[in-house]
């Protein structure tokens, strides 16, 4: 069925408002069948826009484009942007004048006055959800977003991913099936109000373990009476999760997996596949900008943009675009977010876009997911490889002998690798590493693998790659 692009964005910017913020509250016991009902229209129309044609894409992106150009004008901060670029909201009829605008960073927002971004009054204000960074690169970020977009748009984005991979989901919505492990702040991420918060004590070598077990056991027993549930959480929170269930003696079957955060390699999802004994997806998004991406079903570290809401470009370190094919940074531009801006941010991550149709036969944009900017290993002879390509080579059947990891690069041709082993662990695993690096690099770079006891958290992360200090 055709859908025109205009009547798609009337829908998205629109029908949400039939949901009052006041029933889009984290906490309720019972879900509304109001938000119920508008939630599964947007999922739908996504089932439906995930193969529009690029032509029609840009038709609802330049629409979309518009009004949040508009919003942006009506801000102190973007105004005197435009007028220092010499750019004229009003007069942009196509995606590609965007470009005119410099990409704008972390430290630029960080610097502005948080009531300057945004078109309405922040202080006290029902109807907006308030996120932010936690700032372990030392610039902690706060962004504003209203209430019917963040729970209904930005939620029905990710129920698309679930419907994708094929998981059934409307008959148990209302019980809320979602089962968020150790996720901070439950209550602000999109879909908050379907989700459950599991707080496991989880932590690496906890000497409480033992007692916190009846806790444990008494979270997995409902985890399993709740079936069919799905489980959400970043992916060193699963990995650390599948170790406490091996010392409890425990075992839960969720229907499906959700994992954020860390790029998930190929190893590491099989792993997680074949323990829970269902599929694992991947789901990319940030505070400051919702929703981005989910992964093909048919590619790893592949994902289709959820272009209906946002535009991304790859640019370089001057911010020019760079073409299709090319490693550079990932810029983005939000089209849904009419209350605080964001316009050509650059994110802090690399990325490629890819050419070409997709075997799955979405349409949507395709792009490959390379890792956070710092994440880069760099050799003696310029070479920058994306650090998550160590993971694999560290873990391989490692998985279950490991409690925590880190690497870091101290030459050029020089890695440390911290591991907190558990009672498993031989030199035979050390040497298995050391050996491994050496293959995988073809001689450019060594590996001193380093024992400790715990590897402390940056913030409230645990960081698992710090780079070489130009």
């Amino acid at each position: 069925m055709f859908i025109p692009a205009f009547i798609i964005q009337r829908i998205l910017d629109n029908f949400k408002r039939l949901v009052p913020a006041s029933g889009l509250r984290y906490g309720s016991p019972k879900i509304s069948r109001l938000y119920l009902g508008v939630l599964k229209t947007y999922t739908e129309l996504f089932l439906h826009t995930q193969y529009i044609s690029p032509g029609d894409l840009e038709k609802l992106q330049l629409l979309r484009l518009k009004n949040a150009l508009y919003a942006a004008s009506k801000t102190k901060w973007w105004s005197k942007r435009f007028n220092d670029a010499g750019f004229d909201a009003e007069k942009v009829r196509s995606i590609s004048e965007l470009k005119a605008l410099p990409v704008i960073e972390k430290a630029d927002v960080v610097s502005a006055e948080f009531q300057d971004l945004s078109t309405e009054s922040i202080k006290g204000n029902q109807r907006i959800v308030i996120r932010g960074t936690s700032g372990t690169n030392g610039m902690p970020v706060r962004w504003a977003l209203d209430k019917p977009t963040h729970f209904i748009e930005c939620a029905a984005y990710h129920l698309r991913n679930l419907l994708v991979f094929g998981v059934p989901i409307w008959k148990d919505l209302a019980r809320k099936p979602i089962f968020m492990i150790n996720h901070y702040n439950v209550e602000f991420h999109h879909l908050g109000l379907l989700a459950r918060d599991i707080r496991l004590q989880i932590d690496h070598k906890s000497d409480n373990s033992k007692k916190f077990l009846g806790e444990r056991t008494r979270l997995y027993q409902e985890m399993n009476s709740s079936e069919p549930f799905i489980m959400f959480g970043a992916t060193t929170n699963l990995w650390y999760f599948i170790k406490k269930l091996i010392e409890d003696g425990c075992h839960i079957r969720p229907a499906h997996i959700i994992s954020t955060g860390y790029v998930l390699d190929k190893g590491l999802r099989t792993f997680f596949e074949e323990f829970f004994g269902c599929r694992v997806s991947s789901f990319y998004g940030s505070q400051e900008v919702p929703a981005i991406a989910f992964r093909c079903p048919q590619e790893d570290n592949v994902f289709h943009l959820n272009a209906e809401h946002l535009i991304l470009e790859i640019v370089d370190e001057e911010g020019q675009p760079l073409p299709i094919g090319k490693m550079g940074y990932i810029v983005l531009t939000c089209l849904s977010n009419l209350v605080m801006p964001v316009l050509r941010y650059r994110l802090g991550d690399m990325g490629r876009m890819l050419d070409g149709s997709c075997d799955c036969g979405r349409t949507l944009p395709r792009f490959e997911l390379i890792g956070r900017d710092y994440e880069f290993i760099r050799l003696k002879d310029g070479e920058k490889i994306p650090s998550y390509l160590l993971y694999t080579i560290i873990m391989q059947d490692r998985f279950l002998k490991i409690y925590q990891y880190q690497i870091r690069q101290v030459a050029e041709d020089m890695l440390h690798i911290y591991i907190s082993p558990n009672k498993t662990w031989s030199k035979e695993d050390e040497l298995g590493i050391k050996m491994s690096v050496q293959k995988a690099f073809r001689g450019k770079l060594s590996a001193k693998v380093i024992i400790v006891d715990k590897i402390p958290a940056i913030g409230r992360k645990h960081k698992s790659f710090v780079p070489l200090v130009e």
